[in-house]
């Protein structure tokens, strides 16, 4: 994993500097029995492997899809495999702080909540302070790194995750999910009044800078 997370940062380096890195890549010796999948993205490459992977795990799930992340603004494809999914009878939790460190990130998020919610998804957040945790558990796949569910990290930015493939690792995302949702209160979306959909449809004209 981390020869391959050190392959990961010398192509991104290559590529945002036109120069390849001099310091040679050792591979350390295993350690442990996890089985771990290295899956960069970002606009060195052709395909948006980690927005993929979330819309795979969304439509494969047939019990559970959890998530953690600071912001919440999915493109339209993902918001519907999630909104599929609940209708479904999958149970889609979603864990957020309640407000965030970014203001217009809260406002853009409210009308896909609202939709989530009314599809039968669960939301809940965090009460005093800011979630920094990236993860995401359909079943038992178990997705965690750098990525917001967010236009910007999905589409813009150099991002990195790790797919854990062993059952302990799925189970081990799981518990500490679990924990953190008995640490929040439930969240429900402010309602589309007194021309809120139109603030948030300009916040979301700007998503990507978000």
């Amino acid at each position: 994993v981390v020869a391959d997370m050190a392959q990961v940062f010398s192509a991104d380096w290559a590529f945002a500097r036109k120069q390849t890195p001099d310091a040679d890549i050792e591979r350390p010796a295993a350690v442990g029995l996890s089985t771990v999948q290295v899956i960069p993205s970002g606009p060195a490459l052709a395909r948006d492997t980690l927005h993929e992977l979330m819309l795979t795990a969304c439509y494969s799930a047939q019990c559970r899809i959890w998530i953690a992340t600071p912001y919440f603004v999915p493109d339209e494809a993902l918001q519907q495999a999630l909104v599929l999914a609940a209708r479904r009878g999958v149970e889609v939790r979603l864990l957020l702080p309640r407000r965030s460190n970014h203001r217009m990130a809260d406002l853009a998020r409210a009308r896909y909540l609202r939709e989530l919610v009314a599809a039968g998804a669960i939301i809940k957040a965090v009460p005093h302070a800011m979630l920094h945790a990236k993860a995401l558990l359909a079943d038992d796949l178990a997705l965690a790194g750098s990525a917001n569910v967010d236009l910007r990290s999905l589409f813009l930015n150099f991002e990195l995750g790790c797919l854990f493939l062993s059952p302990s690792d799925s189970e081990a995302l799981a518990s500490w999910l679990s924990r953190l949702d008995a640490m929040t209160d439930e969240y429900v979306p402010p309602r589309d009044r007194w021309g809120r959909g139109l603030i948030e449809g300009l916040v979301l004209l700007v998503a990507f800078q978000i």
